[in-house]
């Protein structure tokens, strides 16, 4: 393109060609016995995927609803090539399964299941969200889920929905399905089971971050894993469905590998980290706590490895949004992270390490949520005598970097912050271009992870109220900030911004850009300085050694004695 100006309409529904080349995909069918070729699609239906239907295919134009506001929709035509005419099926959001003979169609929509008969046109409801992760059975006659309390059967002939077994209080995923993607399809799935072969069930209790997986058919099931606290994963099987290998890890436990035989006990066949004795001794409790709106959530409290009980301990809480998931995994000591966070090196120093969850209602905005669930969090843990409520760091990166700049705008809980990636100017995003995923940003802001749920012009002051560089006047500790300056996701100008705000105001901050790095860092020598700069900074500000002379350059403090 040699023009001189790139023209970007405001009706555009397709910015992606703006940064590459348009492909343009033309379908056929060939019939080499018959010696006959036909196009399937037309310039406007430009995708089509072949379900496996002689007759009928999917098509649509996946820009045609696109106006970036939030995951796009798709209009899906039913195209009948003996016919040579189109039908519209219906207009999805998310995915879409298709049985093995090409005959149905299974979608979720506002919260239902819904199946179509391609050759009928007729659509109907199935039930609604509680039922999870459907498959047909290879002979196309039923479609299994799971779901919440059970795991469930639908007959299209009969048009049942019946329970198959009951597990209250808990969520079933099938395990073994047989899972291919659909080219020419967004999200379009040929998933299977064999109705002839044992069913394996993932079955989750997430109040009790408890998993079991049993071999279930026809109504009875063996347990290949009891129940269990422990994150489990690689999860493999013999054709017969009597040998099982898999890995397990917990929070004191580095990762092995586990051989089982149904009815017998499991063996361990391999041992990671064998040497690593101090983790054995790892204590670790999970914290109950409500926001304010009464929803219930946890947060992962590591304590110190070897901590005395008669003494006190400074604290680093590390904050995105649900942590909950990473209590069960095993802490490796590792200074190449692209975060440059790690409990393992925080916990030999000396550190209490506090990931709490945080969960967006959208009522009073991602900031104003975020600092409710922290301060609720840390009101949790005020009958622990061991933490020193003087000497508490907070830490995130990305989204959990912009809810970090926003509680340092707000809180005086803390001593010292250090925020990586993260958008310190809300607005401004909004209306930025997003050069990672090709998009306007007010996607992300509005209805995506921000959540804001109106839009900038209908709210403005709910976009005041949790813009956090507008309030840099009120940060009352140190902060260290960090970014990649090759950043496409969120640009190293926030960063940049909120150390101008800082430093306009007299603040105490220090900002580290890394050349050629992007939204995590990826060169071990940048994984590794990052890593120990953050380490310096918490050593600094809640340990109190002053020795740290790139620190002590720009920020000068008192000595504190040590814990």
């Amino acid at each position: 393109d040699t023009t001189l100006a790139d023209i970007w309409y405001g009706n555009d529904n397709n910015l992606e060609e703006k940064f590459y080349s348009p492909t343009r995909e033309v379908y056929y069918v060939w019939e080499p016995r018959n010696k006959k070729i036909q196009r399937v699609g037309t310039d406007t239906q430009i995708k089509n995927a072949n379900i496996g239907n002689e007759r009928y295919f999917l098509s649509f134009d996946p820009y045609l609803l696109q106006d970036y506001t939030k995951p796009s929709p798709f209009k899906i035509n039913v195209y009948d090539r003996l016919e040579n005419s189109y039908s519209i099926m219906d207009t999805i959001t998310e995915e879409l399964h298709v049985s093995p003979d090409g005959h149905y169609v299974l979608y979720p929509k506002n919260e239902t299941w819904y199946i179509y008969h391609i050759d009928t046109g007729i659509k109907k409801a199935v039930g609604d969200n509680r039922l999870q992760k459907p498959c047909f059975t290879t002979d196309s006659k039923m479609v299994m889920f799971g779901g919440e309390d059970g795991l469930w059967r639908y007959d299209p002939e009969e048009e049942k929905l019946s329970k198959l077994d009951d597990f209250a209080g808990t969520s079933v995923k099938i395990f073994n399905i047989s899972s291919n993607y659909i080219p020419g399809g967004i999200h379009f799935f040929k998933e299977t089971v064999d109705p002839e072969r044992p069913l394996i069930l993932e079955v989750c209790n997430s109040r009790q971050s408890k998993n079991a997986y049993l071999l279930w058919e026809n109504g009875k099931s063996d347990t290949i894993i009891p129940s269990n606290n422990r994150y489990i994963q690689y999860l493999k099987y013999d054709d017969a469905y009597k040998n099982f290998s898999y890995m397990e890890e917990d929070y004191n436990m580095p990762p092995r590998m586990i051989y089982k035989t149904i009815g017998k006990k499991g063996k361990v066949i391999y041992q990671s980290n064998e040497s690593d004795k101090a983790i054995l001794s790892l204590k670790r409790e999970i914290i109950i706590y409500t926001n304010s709106d009464g929803i219930p959530l946890t947060g992962t409290l590591y304590y110190p490895l070897h901590y005395n009980a008669s003494k006190k301990y400074p604290m680093v809480v590390h904050i995105y949004a649900n942590q909950g998931h990473l209590s069960n995994r095993y802490p490796f000591p590792l200074y190449y992270d692209e975060l440059g966070f790690n409990i393992r090196l925080l916990l030999e120093k000396g550190y209490f390490v506090y990931l709490p969850d945080i969960v967006i209602e959208g009522k009073n905005g991602p900031g104003l949520d975020a600092l409710d669930c922290v301060n609720k969090s840390l009101d949790a843990l005020a009958g622990n005598s061991l933490i020193d409520k003087h000497r508490i760091g907070l830490i995130g990166h990305s989204f959990g970097g912009y809810e970090t700049d926003f509680i340092a705008t707000q809180s005086t809980r803390f001593a010292t912050y250090v925020s990586g990636s993260g958008h310190s100017d809300i607005i401004w995003a909004y209306h930025a271009f997003n050069y990672n995923f090709l998009w306007p940003d007010y996607f992300r802001v509005e209805t995506g992870q921000y959540d804001m749920r109106v839009s900038f012009s209908a709210d403005k002051s709910l976009y005041f109220e949790n813009n956090p560089v507008y309030s840099a006047e009120k940060v009352n500790a140190p902060v260290l900030l960090w970014s990649g300056l090759e950043d496409k996701n969120v640009s190293s100008d926030h960063s940049m911004a909120f150390y101008n705000a800082l430093r306009r105001n007299k603040k105490n901050v220090i900002a580290l850009f890394y050349k050629g790095e992007g939204h995590g860092l990826q060169t071990q020598k940048a994984q590794y300085d990052l890593t120990c700069r953050i380490l310096d900074w918490l050593d600094y500000f809640l340990k109190g050694d002053t020795g740290i002379e790139w620190i002590s350059r720009g920020i000068k403090i008192e000595k504190k004695d040590a814990p």
